[in-house]
């Protein structure tokens, strides 16, 4: 698991993790309008890159990608680590990504946040199950709790590629 922080020293770092991307996500880049999201990509795929690096001693500058059912990314080149599963995720200002040999992961990070009303969307995505478990747990921990299935659920998700 890597954690990058996408709020510090972003213009500093930029130019080292531009010069990881491809050329696709390079123009992928570009076709940013909003600068910090623009960052943020470049940044958070750049981690990706450095990820798979350390985890296969290949330059990081060598991986290319291709999309599987659903989107989700993989491994085309080196073709000896085609195998390797990889996720991402990204919220304003952090960036995580998981990295596995021989089995589907997912990793998801989301920003907190007061003005939600987390028993509104957790009715519409929910199990009754979870509900339940979220409506006994006490007022001050519900936020966490909220959060903590929500995450795990959108990581489970992104590593059988559905969401």
């Amino acid at each position: 698991m890597w954690l990058t922080r996408l709020d510090r020293d972003v213009e500093e770092r930029l130019p080292g993790a531009l010069a990881l991307l491809d050329g696709a996500e390079r123009a992928r880049a570009e076709r940013f309008i909003v600068p910090r999201p623009k960052l943020e990509y470049i940044l958070s795929h750049a981690m990706v890159r450095r990820a798979l690096a350390e985890s296969t001693d290949v330059d990081p500058r060598d991986f290319v990608f291709r999309d599987r059912q659903f989107g989700k990314p993989e491994i085309a080149a080196p073709a000896e680590h085609a195998g390797l599963r990889f996720n991402l995720s990204h919220t304003r200002g952090l960036a995580a990504c998981a990295v596995a040999r021989g089995r589907e992961v997912g990793v998801d990070v989301e920003q907190t946040r007061a003005s939600i009303s987390i028993l509104d969307i957790a009715r519409t995505v929910f199990s009754p199950g979870e509900l339940e478990a979220l409506s006994r747990a006490p007022e001050e921990a519900k936020p966490g709790f909220f959060y903590a299935l929500w995450t795990l659920k959108e990581a489970f998700m992104k590593a059988t590629g559905e969401g």
